[in-house]
Order: structure tokens, then C-alpha cells, then sequence
């Protein structure tokens, strides 16, 4: 929604069809009410389970715990490493397609079409997991969601400017069984952590995937701008 928001506004306010500061301001401007939205029916949607688990590990968790507590369990340190590629490999090749629709195929404003590919198969895929979980073993399917987003990349390199090929690739580059995978593998860590170390830092191991989205969408811009750089795509270029 990025493209036809912020070229939808800066016509608005300038009668230009480009992607103006106007434009920007009143994406930011959105994106801060949709975020606000979020937290409030985070905050008054969620309820606390209570269970013999959870009573076992009352004691607060103090700063000095919170990292003893990630550090400590190996479990989740060797399978956050692997998000961490995995999630890096994915917001940098996001933010490479804006670049290959734009310059590649000459359509950036057919950019959405990336955006409404990834929901429509992220809403298929994500309910589809459990049910096939329930006859396929997780390391199957961790082999499939991996094979999948392999044979996207190949077609990626070889689609050139075929916007059909492309599409096919996105389909395949979204089908997200290795990532469920491996967040359900991070969220298994909690049990592990608290047999092992003795105290359960449920909220600290929850919040550990976020952190490391926000760490590589900080690394991907870096990435993806010194493509752009390097590529000549900036500016003017066409």
C-alpha cells in the first residue's frame, strides 16, 4: 500500500503523480492510527491464561535475569539464529522487489500486486499449518516452506521482465512453513528454558522474535539502499 498511498496524497496536495514529502507525511500519519489500533485491542483483547505451569515460575525476572535467561538457553539461541537469517534474507528481498518492479519490469505502480500476493497467501497458509501438522512432521514441512522460497528465488533471477512468472514466484516466496516452524520452535523454548534453568521467562522469550524483525528491517535498509547505490537505481535513473 506504500506506492498508492503516498502518490495517492502527494496528488492531493500537489496535483503531481509522485511520491512526495505531502505523501509521506500522510503515510506516516496513518501508519500511527493503525498502530495505536493495534495496541488498544492488543490491550483489551488479550486475557491471561493461568495454569500449574506458569504458578511454578512467580518470581520477577530481574534485568540482570533477562538475559541470563536468553543467554542460557541454547535451545532458542541456536534457532533465533537461524530467524535471524531468515528474517534478514526475507525484509531485503521485500525491499529489493519495489526496486525490480520499478525498474526491471518499468511498473512500480503494479508494486501492490507484492503486498496482495503476501497477505492472500499468508492468510491461506498460516490456518493450513495446524491441520497438515496433524499428519506431517514439522521437519517436513520446515523442508517444504524451505524448498518453496528456493524455487522462488530461481525464478526471481530467470523471470526477467514477465509479470506472470514473477507472480508465481511471489506465491511460492510466501508460502511461510519454515517460519511458522521456526517460531513455533522458539516458542517450544519456553518449556525447554524453564526445565533447565528453572524459571520461566515467558515474556522475554515472546518478545525475542520481534527484536530480531526490528534488528534486520534496520540491517535490510542498509542492504537494500547500497543495492540501489551500487545498481544505479536511485534518483532519476531509468
Amino acid at each position: 500500500v506504500v506506492v498508492p498511498i503516498t502518490t495517492y496524497f502527494t496528488f492531493i496536495a500537489t496535483g503531481k503523480h509522485t511520491q512526495g514529502p505531502q505523501g509521506w507525511l500522510a503515510f506516516a500519519v496513518i501508519v500511527g492510527i493503525v498502530a495505536v489500533i493495534s495496541a488498544l485491542f492488543v490491550a483489551f483483547g488479550t486475557s491471561e491464561k493461568h495454569n500449574a505451569i506458569r504458578e511454578a515460575a512467580k518470581q520477577k525476572t530481574t534485568i540482570k535475569g533477562v538475559f541470563m535467561g536468553i543467554i542460557k538457553n541454547d535451545q532458542i539461541m541456536w534457532v533465533s539464529l537461524g530467524y535471524l537469517f531468515y528474517s534478514l534474507a526475507y525484509v531485503t528481498t521485500n525491499g529489493v522487489l519495489f526496486y525490480l518492479f520499478k525498474f526491471v519490469i518499468g511498473k512500480p505502480g503494479e508494486f501492490w500486486i507484492a503486498g496482495a500476493v503476501a497477505t492472500v497467501i499468508g492468510f491461506v497458509t498460516s490456518p493450513l499449518y495446524p491441520i497438515l501438522n496433524r499428519f506431517i512432521p514439522r521437519k517436513v514441512l520446515f523442508a517444504l516452506g524451505q524448498c518453496s522460497m528456493i524455487l522462488a528465488y530461481i525464478i526471481f533471477i530467470v523471470a526477467q521482465t514477465n509479470l506472470t512468472l514473477l507472480i508465481i514466484g511471489l506465491v511460492l516466496f510466501n508460502i511461510n512453513f519454515a517460519q511458522l516452524v521456526t517460531v513455533l520452535s522458539m516458542t517450544d523454548a519456553i518449556e525447554y528454558g524453564q526445565l533447565k534453568n528453572g524459571n520461566r521467562n515467558e515474556a522475554v522469550v515472546l518478545a525475542f522474535r520481534p527484536m530480531l524483525d526490528k534488528i534486520t528491517g534496520a540491517f535490510s535498509n542498509g542492504i537494500v539502499g547500497a543495492i540501489a547505490l551500487v545498481a544505479g537505481m536511485t534518483g532519476s535513473a531509468t
